[in-house]
């Protein structure tokens, strides 16, 4: 239940300012209500601008809440979208999915395939080093017999020569063939010496690599044992955490906490959406009022100037007012669109986060007690919600768009009336 006591405090941080926004808000309307019975639109224009930015503003607290429920860790970037840091929440899940991980799995097999093969590799290395070791035995003794025999023929030839050249006159053919004999004894003594050399090296850089593969093999395996416990002592946490968490129902009561912000939110996004059609909807005839004087007056310059009235600086002073407010008013019909636009966005995505986080809870539930899956309907409330909003959105601009054909049909009419009574 720490877990439970955690989300609820965090939920808890947030219900001051809910509280205050509630009340402000209760207190807004009901003056734009006393300002409407005694016709102060002004004030009330004022009021309702307040009033549609206290809504935004408990609007915003209220995904903030349920985007500690969904998953998040309830931050927020600067546009009021919440961040994706896990919950406390989601232990349960993120269990499960460590717990039921292919890579575990596949990771413990490679481990005990790899420490076979290496023990393997280590049997066949010592078989092969003892093979070396009685092959060098072997030839060491065999060239240690054989130098011993070519150093007493060396020792014979230059006794030999000795002779041979006290009787040098008379046995020239002899020492010619036995100086060739020398040269080839002498050959051959020098290359099967350097070839014993290379030997000898050769075997002492195998006996450094054995040491460095054996030592590496060693090391190898005794890291892959460790690595495998490891594995095994993780997998039993995580089972006695999944046990804890079932047994203390937090997903239960996280859950109905869940339902409650999303009702919750779903209230104050409504309130929001209502506040801000009406008063875009305020601004555009606003606008559209403008529009048709603009008109009018265009249609006064007109018959002014058939009439021979030439005085069309107050035409323009005029002109340049009533177009300054039309502007003034789509401006704000465009920013009231633009911050309706934006809320609306992060309302379709909170509700599809909590309807993800609905399902995966409830199917976590339902594992656990056996118990047939529950069905939410939180889809179809959200999708209700913004079709009304969009609905009265629509019609506003619809209407809007006709007032205007309205308005032009009626002066150009008017125009060609003058026109024929003048000709």
């Amino acid at each position: 239940m720490d877990v439970v006591r955690s989300v609820t405090d965090a939920l808890a941080k947030h219900d001051g300012s809910l509280a205050s926004l509630d009340a402000e808000i209760s207190r807004v309307e009901a003056e734009i209500t006393q300002s409407m019975s005694k016709e102060k639109f002004d004030d009330a224009e004022r009021l309702t601008a307040t009033l549609l930015t206290l809504s935004g503003r408990r609007t915003d607290i209220k995904a903030l809440q349920l985007a500690i429920l969904a998953g998040d860790g309830g931050d927020a970037t600067p546009d009021g979208k919440p961040t994706s840091k896990p919950a406390a929440a989601g232990f349960l899940k993120a269990l499960d999915r460590l717990l039921y991980d292919p890579a575990i799995p596949t990771l413990r097999g490679e481990k005990v395939s790899l420490i076979s093969t290496a023990n393997g590799d280590l049997g066949k290395l010592a078989a092969h080093h003892a093979i070396q070791l009685k092959d060098n035995e072997v030839a060491t003794a065999r060239y240690n017999l054989w130098v011993g025999d070519s150093i007493d023929r060396l020792k014979s030839n230059q006794a030999t020569q000795q002779s041979l050249w006290r009787n040098i006159f008379a046995i020239l053919d002899e020492l010619e063939v036995a100086g060739q004999e020398h040269e080839l004894l002498a050959t051959e003594h020098v290359k099967a010496t350097e070839a014993e050399q290379r030997r000898r090296q050769d075997h002492r850089e195998y006996l450094d690599s054995h040491r460095k593969h054996t030592v590496c093999l060693e090391d190898l395996v005794r890291n892959s044992e460790v690595a495998l416990s490891f594995l095994e002592s993780l997998n039993a946490k995580f089972q006695q955490a999944r046990q804890e968490l079932e047994r203390s129902g937090v997903e239960a009561r996280l859950q109905e906490l869940l339902e409650m912000c999303r009702k919750g939110y779903l209230s104050a996004f409504g309130h929001y959406g209502m506040n801000s059609n009406q008063h875009t909807a305020r601004f555009d005839q606003r606008a559209a009022n403008h529009e048709h004087l603009i008109q009018e007056l265009a249609f006064a310059q007109q018959q002014a100037a058939l009439l021979g009235d030439t005085d069309k600086g107050m035409y323009a002073r005029r002109y340049n007012e009533l177009d300054r407010q039309r502007r003034s008013a789509l401006d704000k019909v465009t920013d009231f669109g633009n911050d309706y636009q934006v809320r609306e966005n992060n309302f379709i995505e909170i509700a599809a986060n909590v309807q993800v986080v609905q399902r995966a809870r409830a199917e976590s539930m339902r594992a656990q007690t056996g118990l047939p899956p529950t069905t939410f309907d939180g889809n179809s409330d959200e999708g209700e919600l913004l079709a009304s909003l969009r609905g009265s959105r629509a019609a506003s601009i619809e209407g809007h768009l006709a007032r205007l054909t309205t308005v032009a049909k009626k002066n150009q009419a008017s125009l060609e009336a003058i026109r024929q009574q003048l000709l």
